[in-house]
């Protein structure tokens, strides 16, 4: 959910190139790179991915230890203590940054992430101007329940309206309906210290609860509230509060399938992003964009292990070749050359789709497929048995 887009717009180069970078293994750099771990894998389309889990560095699914020695031996604390992963929904109002709010603005936040956390590069300028485009474009769910006030609307039920004046009474000093439930500024809410307070938006989808995920309901986030701060709910208003918080936490469309036709789709407009550099001829940028178009047709390539795929993948290899030669050219400052074989690889992701249409059934695309595949992983005791 871009802003641009829900807008009625269309994003720039620069928020395409931030979300191709946001994507890209290469950013995070280090051992997060070797395992093909990107941003987007612990914030998936910007949102929190629920099922993210690594034995050893998660407590349970949505969480991940980020000062664990896997990730950068410097910044490695000792101590076992994994973060619940938050949404980045919206994280363009949520300054501050960092589950202590150390971090002011968002570029600090994001390149300390990269840098101190995972052992990456420092991302030269434009890269980083671009991962911040992005995220600052990444928009809340629409929710027909919530006002732009922050107010719930009639179609909210009953119990939700009911709980409305009580969250008003009790909870909306930090929590300010006005501003996005926030209130910009860190509470001891008695989980170790204070905490940045975090946005209600998404609620519903953003399990585990709490800075470190020790609550899997908000049901149990009431409950700690209320024994914390003495605020005597009985039961009545405990179920309002939730029917309440669920309606504010809810939203439309919260995740996208993954297809093969919007894996195409994704891949044309990122090709698009290679096209300016190659006009400014900019051989760095274009040769960068190159390798992470690459990545982005490996994700393809993935989906299709049966034997009887072998059509789609020689395809997908050959645009494959296709992109490198791009980067070469690029790297060469062979710049017509370059945007001659661009404008071919376009007119072949059109004239060279037919056979992955027709592998898509016996792909991982195809949702049983997936589920078979899954479960034989499982039932060997593979890296998906979590």
């Amino acid at each position: 959910m871009l802003r641009v887009e829900q807008e009625g717009g269309k994003p720039s180069f620069l928020v395409r190139l931030g979300e191709l970078v946001f994507r890209s293994p290469e950013t995070l750099g280090g051992n997060a790179a070797k395992a093909g771990i990107s941003c987007d894998t612990c914030h998936t389309g910007g949102a929190k991915n629920v099922r993210f889990f690594i034995p050893g560095l998660s407590s349970k699914p949505g969480t991940v230890d980020v000062t664990h020695y896997l990730w950068n031996r410097l910044a490695d604390d000792g101590i076992d203590n994994p973060l619940s992963i938050p949404s980045l929904r919206d994280i363009g109002e949520h300054a501050p940054y960092g589950f202590r709010g150390q971090f002011q603005s968002l570029r600090e936040f994001t390149g300390k992430v990269i840098v101190q956390e995972f052992a990456g590069a420092e991302p030269p300028p434009i890269v980083l101007d671009a991962l911040i485009a992005y995220e600052n474009e990444l928009a809340p769910l629409p929710n027909p329940l919530l006002a732009p006030d922050g107010k719930l609307t009639e179609a909210a039920p009953p119990e939700a309206r009911a709980g409305e004046p009580l969250f008003r009474q009790r909870c909306a000093a930090c929590h300010v309906p006005e501003y996005g439930f926030l209130d910009f500024h860190r509470h001891d809410v008695g989980s170790g210290g204070p905490v940045e307070t975090p946005s209600l938006l998404g609620l519903q989808f953003d399990a585990p609860y709490f800075h470190d995920g020790r609550y899997d309901t908000v049901a149990e986030v009431i409950d700690h509230f209320d024994r914390l701060f003495g605020l005597k709910l009985d039961d009545r208003d405990k179920n309002d509060l939730l029917a309440y918080l669920q309606a504010v936490g809810g939203g439309e469309a919260p995740y996208q399938a993954v297809t093969l036709s919007g894996d195409l789709d994704r891949l044309g407009r990122y090709i698009d992003v290679v096209r300016q550099p190659l006009l400014d001829e900019d051989a760095a940028l274009a040769e960068l964009v190159s390798r992470m178009l690459r990545e982005e047709v490996g994700r393809i390539y993935a989906r299709f292990q049966a034997p009887t795929d072998d059509a789609a993948r020689k395809v997908l290899l050959g645009w494959a070749a296709s992109i490198a030669a791009i980067g070469h050219l690029a790297e060469a400052h062979e710049f017509p050359q370059a945007r001659a074989e661009l404008d071919r690889l376009e007119q072949r992701l059109i004239d060279e789709q037919a056979p992955l249409d027709l592998a898509e059934a016996t792909s991982l695309y195809d949702a049983d497929t997936l589920r078979q595949a899954l479960g034989e992983t499982r039932r060997a005791g593979g890296p998906n048995a979590q």
